[in-house]
């Protein structure tokens, strides 16, 4: 067998002197020592180079780690490349290895042994599935390798930050099908020049998303594929959670054992290398079991892989995937319930799939549409511990193992985050949903359309929104472009009537007036108040009747519903969804609100045929006129308010025209029907079958 020459390329990177030992661990086992360096720092290089008397050559290229490994692979004199860091140390015996080898893979040392900011061992893994699937969530081999000159050639390092190149070059080969072996009994030595552990693979940047995540050999990672639970009875169930509590502490003494005597010593094979890496470089600590019995251990599967591959193994493909924080009682829930439901109406056969983002429960799962999968993230992954993985690892790769035809996110501060990281790797075509700007009680207001990167909708086919002042308002406020916008009205199902009443309004028959919805700041119940004590004190004939909840923190609200008491407000519980008031026991319908999209109660008072008084706020004038209702100018005009109940208390028959009215208006724009019909007019949005 023919040995091959082998050149040793050397990225500095701006770390100047730490080039030495890199070369002369190299000196005497290379064929050809090329050391690459920017052009600001080259000569400082070279009078480093030359004074340690090593005989490596000095090439000038660009200032970036990508850039400097892929010019000294293409300025090369030998066929076989060793790609290495300044600070990094080679071994003879890897280099002698690489002489060795045959065939086309890129060649790993058996353990990198990582020294500086941090002290570790980390076996480096053979390539297998479990590796592949180890990627996308993690850097499964060190920096140094060896690859021909022609695999560099073909498959680059990618341009990205330095701290993402060995990450993006590993996936973009494995996705590329090319082979990575690993060396038996060799050693190099990795510098750790920051905290950062080198085996996970760091937050955002653009890093190759992995289709073989979706191979079904990597559907469980690491360890045996899980056995069919058997059912156990109750006494079963509770004598084996005592028995786990009686023998956890010896198990686990017996693993710290075990883990004592593992680490007491190094590799016999390791030692001899490790103690010549030293004396080059007195950084890397002594081999000895003071340095093993302290060293960090890298290279496991990280819990981002981990919930990658419990995903996988819920749910193995999906073509439609919805995310959003929760689904609970607001307005933005029940229409993520509607378009959950057309797709299973459009598109029966399609698989679809509703992944949750944040660590808050959902109440309303109940309601999800048969064949819709549901995974809750926050039950696999602690979502307040590990925010960044599930944003740059756990979502995109899962996204691109389903193959998702479309993926839509709603309202989701998770989600959209992914779509701004990496929408653009995605091979899904991409839909955003969000309805209004929110207020905190401080007064901030708040979006997750807000602090967007310019370029943020560049990869998103439509925004699907519920009104024209929102797209107005994005597009005069912060500069998004109109074309990205469709405004897909949402489906308020048909409703039961409102009563008729023949006889005049009375202290005996009072109107009455519903309030419904949640107790926050946006919807100002103190407006409510001020209302009905104004109400009150003229005498007019009026019962206000109020449903909701507290969802987000008023700190007047205490106050507030204490002067709804006072004013004679009927406070009445909580409920799931309008139809459950149950409107024909009211007469008419108001709402007190700051700001809105276009909210689903006010649509669903209005198909109902009840009379409507409510504020110009948001996209309400989009279906409020004096033809279908009472519009308010100002949310906080309460002699507007008062006003229009008097209108209401003089005119009952006239009132329930305008019910009327608004009832035939939201069964020509909201129906079932016209929601489907738009929603097949959107672009890309249904897979080519189902249109």
């Amino acid at each position: 067998m023919t040995s091959a020459r082998v050149t040793v390329v050397v990225a500095t990177i701006g770390r100047g002197r730490a080039v030495v030992p890199t070369l002369r661990s190299a000196l005497g086992a290379a064929d050809e020592l090329l050391v690459v360096a920017s052009a600001t720092e080259a000569a400082r290089v070279r009078r480093i180079v030359e004074g340690s008397g090593v005989p490596a050559r000095v090439l000038e290229a660009g200032d970036s780690l990508a850039e400097q490994r892929n010019a000294g692979a293409v300025a090369a004199s030998h066929e076989r490349i060793v790609i290495v860091d300044a600070g990094d140390l080679v071994s003879v015996e890897w280099l002698a290895a690489v002489r060795d080898a045959e065939g086309d893979a890129v060649l790993h040392p058996a353990l990198a042994i990582a020294f500086g900011a941090r002290f570790a061992l980390w076996p480096q893994p053979q390539d297998a599935p479990r590796t592949r699937a180890l990627a996308g969530a993690a850097v499964p081999w060190c920096g140094p390798l060896a690859a021909p000159a022609r695999l560099l050639a073909a498959h680059p390092f990618p341009e990205v930050a330095d701290e993402l190149v060995d990450a993006g070059w590993q996936a973009s080969t494995l996705a590329a099908s090319v082979a990575h072996t690993v060396v038996p009994e060799t050693v190099v030595f990795v510098r750790v020049w920051d905290a950062r552990p080198l085996d996970r693979r760091p937050p955002g940047g653009a890093v190759a998303v992995l289709p073989e995540l979706g191979a079904p050999a990597v559907a469980v990672l690491g360890g045996e594929a899980p056995r069919a639970a058997r059912p156990r009875s109750v006494l079963a169930r509770r004598a084996a959670r005592a028995t786990r509590a009686v023998l956890a502490p010896w198990k686990s003494g017996a693993r710290r054992a075990i883990s004592l005597v593992r680490r007491s010593a190094p590799e016999p094979w390791a030692v001899a290398p490790w103690r010549a890496a030293n004396l080059l470089e007195p950084y890397i600590p002594w081999p000895g079991p003071a340095a093993t019995g302290r060293a960090e251990r890298w290279g496991g599967l990280p819990d981002a892989a981990r919930v990658i591959a419990r995903a996988r193994d819920a749910v193995p493909r999906a073509d439609y995937v919805f995310l959003a924080p929760w689904l609970q009682l607001g307005g933005g829930d029940t229409v993520l319930l509607r378009y959950l439901a057309a797709v299973r109406r459009l598109d029966p056969a399609a698989q679809v799939v509703l992944v949750t983002t944040e660590p808050v429960a959902s109440t309303r799962l109940g309601e999800v549409p048969d064949g819709v999968q549901v995974i809750e993230l926050r039950t696999l992954v602690d979502l307040d511990a590990h925010r960044e993985p599930v944003v740059d690892v756990v979502l995109p790769q899962l996204i691109a193992a389903w193959g998702a035809h479309t993926v839509h996110a709603i309202n989701t501060t998770v989600g959209f985050d992914v779509i701004e990281r990496h929408g653009a790797e995605l091979e899904s075509t991409v839909f955003l949903s969000s309805f209004t700007i929110d207020r905190q009680p401080s007064g901030e207001r708040t979006s997750v359309m807000f602090h967007r990167r310019p370029e943020f909708l560049d990869p998103v086919r439509a925004v699907l929104v519920d009104s024209r002042h929102y797209v107005d308002l994005m597009v005069r406020e912060h500069g998004y472009e109109r074309d990205k916008f469709v405004i897909q009205r949402h489906i308020i199902p048909p409703l039961p009537a409102a009563g008729e009443r023949a006889e005049p309004y009375s202290a005996e028959r009072p109107l009455r007036l519903l309030w419904a919805a949640r107790f926050d700041v946006q919807k100002r119940l103190d407006i409510l108040a001020r209302i009905a004590e104004r109400a009150r004190a003229e005498g007019l004939p009026v019962r206000i009747e109020v449903f909701g909840e507290k969802v987000m923190g008023d700190p007047q609200l205490t106050r507030t519903l204490g002067a709804l008491d006072a004013a004679g407000v009927v406070r009445r519980p909580p409920f799931a969804r309008f139809a459950e008031l149950p409107p024909s026991d009211y007469d008419a319908f108001i709402m007190t609100s700051e700001w809105e999209g276009v909210p689903n109660m006010l649509a669903e008072a209005m198909a109902a045929g009840m009379p409507v008084v409510a504020p110009l706020v948001g996209g309400i004038g989009e279906l409020l006129d004096d033809a279908v209702g009472y519009p308010i100018p100002r949310f906080d005009d309460v002699d507007a308010y008062v006003d229009a109940i008097r209108g209401i208390l003089a005119d009952p028959a006239a009132a329930r025209d305008r019910g009327a009215a608004a009832r035939g208006l939201i069964e020509r724009e909201m129906s079932q029907e016209a929601f489907d019909r738009r929603l097949r007019s959107v672009e890309g949005y249904l897979r080519p079958q189902a249109r």
